[in-house]
């Protein structure tokens, strides 16, 4: 096991390489079977509200009575879903890369200390697309809804 104090065996530094190799591959394989294997796109349209003052009384100016407010939602863009499922598995391959390829032992220097910046990076770059689908998924399509959840989430 990886503790925080020694620095690893060899034997454990060639098994975690080996694991971020397969990790990545796994990745790559899957990002590739959802392309290949989606003959149909699963497109969902965006949509932006579009905000207009009504007046109660038909034919007469809103300065003139009184208004209500009217939301309609108006289609944006097209998104596919596997695509952007595609694109959360490409920063996976190439965080496990980065792991597997260990340019002068950086990475495992900092796991032993448990410090694994570039982890944080993946994860910031990665988890706006996801929830980007969990939103899709649960039927919300609003781009301001969408823009605002994936800046927080990053």
């Amino acid at each position: 096991m990886w503790t925080h104090k020694g620095h690893g065996s060899a034997q454990q530094r060639r098994r975690l390489r080996r694991l971020n190799a397969a990790l990545a591959l796994l990745h790559a394989t899957s990002a590739a079977l959802i392309v290949a294997l989606a003959t149909e796109k699963w497109t969902v349209h965006l949509t932006v509200p579009q905000i207009r003052w009504v007046p109660l009384e038909p034919g007469v100016a809103c300065d003139e009575t009184v208004c209500t407010i009217r939301t309609t939602h108006v289609q944006a863009f097209a998104v596919h879903i596997e695509t952007i499922v595609a694109v959360f598995h490409s920063f996976a391959v190439l965080s496990h890369l980065y792991a597997a390829i260990d340019y002068q032992q950086c990475y495992y220097s900092r796991l032993l200390r448990g410090r694994v910046p570039h982890r944080w990076l993946e994860y910031s770059v990665s988890a706006p697309p996801m929830f980007t689908c969990i939103l899709l998924l649960c039927g919300i399509t609003d781009v301001w809804t969408h823009l605002t959840c994936f800046a927080l989430v990053a």
